[in-house]
């Protein structure tokens, strides 16, 4: 079984939060959002996430400036902050986090922002990542779903 450090996360100006309260998973994936302050890490760098979080970020790097907006985005004090954040993805098997999805909402239709490298997956697929996603956004009564591959040559960040 695949254990990291994602129960109670606290740093210097961030108070405690229990995260495991926001994890998706099934038999081989798990998704979860990231703090504002852990996508800060992420922002320092994949290496260091990976040292953060205590298993290997092998996922897409986003840019500094994607990553900015999220982080512009994210209020802790919201009980909804993690609609706003990135979620990362990580394959159980590859004991690695190997995809992100993003949500980017209008009233009109909720756009799922999501990568995985496909490379990296011992037992996760890009289907596997859309469809339990998907069931946590219809489960909360999000309607017009639209899934965009950020793989594509032609999305950009």
């Amino acid at each position: 079984m695949l254990t990291f450090n994602l129960n109670k996360i606290k740093l210097e100006k961030m108070k405690e939060y229990d995260l495991s309260k926001y994890i998706l998973q099934n038999d081989t994936l798990f998704i979860f959002p990231l703090t504002k302050d852990e996508v800060q890490i992420l922002k320092q760098g994949a290496e260091e996430f990976g040292c953060y979080i205590k298993i290997p970020y092998l996922a897409k790097i986003h840019s500094g400036e994607f990553l900015d907006v999220i982080i512009n985005n994210i209020s802790m004090d919201d009980d909804y902050w993690f609609l706003n954040s990135i979620w990362m993805c990580v394959d159980t098997k590859a004991r690695a986090i190997v995809g992100t999805v993003k949500l980017d909402s209008d009233k009109t239709s909720t756009r799922m922002l999501f990568q995985v490298s496909e490379n990296a997956c011992a037992s996760v697929s890009k289907n596997d990542v859309q469809k339990l996603f998907y069931r946590f956004l219809s489960g909360n009564e999000y309607q017009n779903i639209v899934a965009i591959d950020m793989d594509e040559a032609n999305y950009e960040d």
